[in-house]
């Protein structure tokens, strides 16, 4: 009766950068290293949680160029075994 259930944890990574390329290039590598990550390859200290899967759910996009930079988006959903 103790089973977990899996939920889904979605959040947005934003990568804000001086350079376009750089930025874009960043959020890309991001992105594919996350999609690329193994069950199980993320775990709380205590155990409480375990990743089951992670995708990404949009490609990176461009947001805005600001007085800094450019900022770029992707968003994506993990699921965790809780």
């Amino acid at each position: 009766m103790e089973e977990g259930l899996i939920y889904p944890f979605s959040f947005q990574l934003l990568v804000h950068h001086q350079d376009n390329l750089e930025g874009y290039d960043m959020i890309n590598r991001l992105m594919s290293e996350y999609e690329n990550l193994s069950n199980g390859a993320i775990t709380s200290r205590d155990g409480s949680f375990r990743l089951v899967s992670f995708q990404c759910t949009t490609t990176p996009n461009f947001v805005q160029k600001t007085s800094y930079g450019v900022l770029w988006t992707a968003l994506f959903e993990a699921e965790l075994y809780i």
